[in-house]
């Protein structure tokens, strides 16, 4: 039986939620630090067996002595799926699966306003114009095809969903076995199988499927020409699961009907991309609305984990070879440049705990709404620079709160910039 003696901690959970943590990994000592104190986090890392991190793995954890297991609370892994993971035998585990429901409804959603082009409607509705030309036309989900790439935790999601929507539910997933709930019928690569049937016979094609060196471009042109020229397809994977060029042509030739994308290969998606204009594409800014008590559902994860761990058996969500991720990956870090952002210098601030300020005006107001007020603008302006507003990660989070951006960092803007922005922003009144 494997003990856990000690446990790093640097995620950002609230005093309720951290002590079921602390109470599930009892009797073991866990350190709770924040995600910026450097000098600590060294520190418990000569120590500690386990860690709980609200970021990415860097080289400090491949380095610590003891560290046997650590769990990162995001859903993908491929950043730092390589082989040094496993020539260290260090056990990485995900959150994976946590937001698994509302996925699976966000796929949904591309499906019916594709189906319904209800963007023509919205159009119409907005011009005081009662109906479109075409309609009569239209056909529902009801009786089509939909082809779910990837089973695990989404895809298997979808499946049930879509079946009790009376659709016809193909499925592709790496292991052989018996087709899971809501599968009509199972293709699988270790049988042999490839995508082609499912591509062929599909009205709908979503992609659930993690990125790794078998995924990447998973969908490129030959996989798009055997499409019907009416079918559509969701990303609900990573960006870089489609060749992003082959699906730009596919678009404006006309070759499928359409596109619902949640990802992208360079995010934010610049605002030069031809994928913003493509005939009867849907984009969303990799943001899904939450399940109720996300961070519980993690802690159910961790909770089952360290079962696994102390009885030695396999982990939840853990990495394998398989999901070795080595191509230039250049492409998929948007960087400083491309986030439309100069990241000031913010070495001399010192950060206490992440929090928001509940009653006060400005937290509760969308960047479009903050930007209206002078004082607010002035803030932005000093940590933000004065061409964001001009830049394509502006127009993507307009809508959006500070409180928002919290559960979006790091992918969003860093945590450290998101807490001074909530910091001065909170002086300021209505």
């Amino acid at each position: 039986m494997r003990e856990i003696n000690e446990v790093l901690t640097t995620v950002n959970y609230s005093d309720e939620h951290f002590e079921k943590l602390v109470e599930a990994f009892a009797p073991a000592k866990v350190i709770r630090l924040r995600a910026n104190n450097n000098e600590g986090i060294q520190k418990a890392l000569k120590t500690a067996d386990v860690a709980v991190i609200g970021g990415d793995l860097d080289e400090r954890f491949l380095q610590a002595p003891l560290l046997r297991w650590v769990h990162c609370d995001h859903a993908g892994l491929n950043k730092f799926a390589g082989p040094k993971i496993f020539e260290r035998e260090l056990l990485v585990t995900s959150s994976a699966g946590r937001s698994a429901p509302v996925l699976a409804e966000h796929a949904i959603f591309f499906m019916l306003n594709l189906a319904y082009e209800y963007p023509r409607f919205l159009d119409a509705q907005r011009a005081h114009q009662f109906g479109v030309p075409g309609s009569d036309e239209l056909r529902g989900l009801y009786g089509r095809t939909v082809g779910v790439v990837g089973l695990g935790h989404t895809g298997s999601e979808m499946a049930v969903r879509l079946k009790a929507m009376g659709m016809n539910v193909l499925g592709y997933r790496r292991s052989a076995g018996s087709p899971p709930l809501g599968v009509d019928r199972l293709y699988c690569a270790e049988n042999g199988d490839t995508l082609d049937g499912l591509l062929t016979e599909s009205d709908f094609v979503v992609l659930a499927v993690p990125l790794n060196n078998a995924t990447h471009h998973l969908i490129g042109r030959r996989e798009l020409s055997l499409m019907k020229s009416s079918a559509y397809i969701i990303n609900m994977a990573r960006g870089a699961v489609i060749d992003e060029e082959a699906l730009t042509e596919a678009l404006y030739e006309g070759l499928i009907g359409g596109a619902g994308l949640d990802t992208f290969t360079k995010e934010p998606l610049p605002v030069d991309s031809p994928l913003w204009d493509a005939p009867n594409t849907l984009i969303t800014p990799h943001t899904t609305p939450q399940v109720p008590d996300r961070t519980g559902r993690t802690i159910d994860i961790i909770r089952e984990n360290i079962r696994r761990y102390r009885a030695g058996e396999p982990l939840l969500n853990q990495l394998r070879e398989s999901d070795i991720y080595t191509p230039d990956q250049e492409e998929d870090k948007g960087g400083e440049t491309s986030k439309g952002f100069q990241i000031p210098d913010l070495d001399g601030v010192e950060i206490e705990e992440l929090q928001i300020i509940d009653d006060v005006y400005s937290i509760h107001c969308t960047f479009k709404e903050l930007y209206d007020n002078k004082e607010a603008e002035a803030v932005l302006n000093k940590y933000l620079g004065e061409s964001f507003r001009d830049s394509s990660s502006y127009s993507l989070i307009q809508g959006f709160t500070i409180d928002n951006l919290v559960d979006m960092a790091p992918q969003s803007m860093p945590e450290k910039l998101v807490f001074v922005l909530n910091k001065e922003l909170s002086k300021i009144k209505k």
